[in-house]
């Protein structure tokens, strides 16, 4: 972790509306554990490159699998949300209970759901798993909610991005329907929230002289989900790691919840201040951590880990804003 000597410039830094660091958490979770990964101070912008850099290939063939090709580092970008046979667009639909994805007959429109009709050669992502890393929208400086869509991007094509405001997390573990996250800056420090709740439905799909098709998940996004703390409503697209990198993100991310958790830090209690500057440096942001002196007791020894703690730390209860505490320029 980075020394921070500057204590009254970087609790400054830190605390700035100016300068989240929840994306640079989730930079943090790939450098430190040697997985490739488009890091960045902006959810957005590593999302819009998954986007651009995966394509859709191949035919409903067993020659020629229909799939998601992965873009550099083996990262993948599909659509987690629950589907439906509504022919309303994403962009008409995102920031409501009614934020699904349709569903088509035939298989090559669908492979980048979480939704299969068992077409030898169809190359689906099952359902959300463990691992992967959901974005959502959330509210603007001016208190509206950002109104990106999953189609706001297409697969391969450079010349759209998505903007605003946006958050994610990266999915810890999954308990029956319920699908707990860990993500940086959550109410300015790591929490684990019970994000997202799972819906394991089938849709049949009438394509009229060719028949039905009919579509299973095995866990998609129940955008009725609402409350606080939870974001499918506003959800719009994930990435899936490398199968090989899975278990080391998982383990780094709960290793950072476990820590903070167990020292009830906030983003300016100064034992934190390596942490979050180390999030930052993988973010490619520059805080500034030299300079100035540190006061006797700023920075406390860091209280270990209980013995024997394998996965998150219950929490307790959170006082949190409807944004979640987190800063508006994400």
């Amino acid at each position: 972790m980075p020394d921070v000597t500057n204590l009254t410039a970087y609790r400054a830094y830190v605390t700035s509306p100016t300068k989240p660091w929840s994306a640079c958490f989730i930079s943090y979770l790939s450098t430190s554990t040697g997985t490739e990964f488009k890091r960045g101070s902006a959810h957005r912008k590593y999302f819009t490159f998954y986007k651009q850099n995966c394509t859709i290939e191949g035919s409903e063939t067993t020659t020629s699998p229909l799939e998601v090709k992965a873009a550099p580092g083996g990262w993948r970008y599909f659509d987690p949300r629950q589907g439906t046979k509504s022919t309303s667009t994403d962009k008409n639909v995102i920031n409501t209970q009614n934020n699904k994805r349709q569903i088509k007959w035939a298989s090559k429109f669908n492979v980048d759901t979480v939704y299969n009709d068992n077409t030898p050669g169809f190359g689906d992502f099952g359902g959300v798993q463990v691992g992967d890393i959901i974005i959502y929208n959330r509210k603007q400086s001016g208190g509206s909610m950002n109104k990106q869509y999953y189609d706001k991007v297409d697969f391969g094509n450079t010349a759209k991005k998505y903007s605003g405001a946006t958050h994610n997390d990266i999915v810890v573990r999954i308990e029956g329907r319920k699908v707990y996250c860990i993500g940086g800056n959550v109410s300015n420090a790591v929490r684990e929230k019970n994000r997202y709740r799972l819906v394991k439905d089938s849709i049949t799909v009438d394509g009229g002289s060719l028949g039905t098709a009919t579509y299973t998940t095995q866990g998609a996004l129940d955008p009725t989900f609402t409350g606080t703390n939870r974001y499918a409503s506003h959800c719009f697209g994930a990435i899936r790691p490398p199968s090989n990198k899975v278990a080391v993100l998982v383990a780094k991310a709960i290793e950072q919840y476990n820590i903070w958790n167990t020292n009830s830090w906030k983003e300016g209690d100064a034992p934190s201040f390596p942490y979050t500057a180390a999030y930052y440096k993988a973010g490619r942001m520059n805080p500034p951590t030299d300079g100035g002196t540190i006061s006797d007791g700023e920075l406390a020894p860091v209280e270990p880990l209980p013995d024997g703690v394998q996965g998150p730390l219950p929490e307790g209860p959170v006082q949190s804003s409807d944004n979640d505490g987190l800063p508006f320029t994400t």
